[in-house]
């Protein structure tokens, strides 16, 4: 009778065993599969507005400055989780209609030109992650010239090479309050 007993328990680890590695949920390919950028949805679906900063702690920090430049944090994001992803590309331009829809309702804000701020013409995303970082960078000078605002500028991305844009999300007011931000500099 023991002899049954242990012969029963081991067969029932063995299929406990060949069971478990079978591909699990967590391994199926799920949701659908949008382009975005990350930083639109900070506000929690509110607007697509990224403030700068974001908070008073460094890790709050979306943006870093050197002597000369500030530069602002964004993502390019793929959303879901699929088999065999590929590398994708999308391109990265201003968004002048959303500059002056945010301007028209803040105080002392000045919306920026394409000219005041440098941007990638087109961010790839590798098919090992999920999303790729870009770098908005503005001057330090244009910051100096504005104290006492809050400087709004535009970025938006479009024509992914694979996958498809959101249908929201896709473009990022970002609006500097130079007075915070000056104070980063040496």
């Amino acid at each position: 009778m023991r002899y049954i007993y242990k012969l029963l328990v081991l067969s029932v680890c063995c299929v406990s065993i060949i069971c478990g590695c079978e591909k699990g949920d967590s391994d199926l390919d799920y949701g659908d599969v949008y382009v975005y950028i990350a930083q639109a949805t900070t506000s929690g679906g509110l607007d697509n507005t990224l403030m700068v900063p974001s908070g008073s702690g460094v890790d709050t920090y979306n943006f870093k400055v050197d002597d000369q430049q500030l530069m602002v944090y964004l993502s390019v994001t793929r959303s879901g989780k699929i088999s065999n992803i590929k590398d994708f590309s999308v391109e990265v331009s201003t968004d002048d209609t959303l500059v002056q829809e945010v301007v028209a309702s803040i105080e002392v804000a000045v919306g920026l030109s394409a000219a005041d701020y440098s941007l990638p013409d087109s961010v790839t995303v590798s098919g090992k992650n999920n999303y790729s970082t870009f770098m908005m960078t503005i001057p330090k000078s244009l910051l100096e010239a504005n104290l006492g605002n809050k400087l709004v500028a535009g970025v938006k991305i479009s024509s992914p090479s694979m996958y498809k844009l959101s249908d929201k999300n896709t473009s990022v007011a970002i609006v500097i309050d130079v007075d915070l931000i000056i104070k980063h500099f040496n």
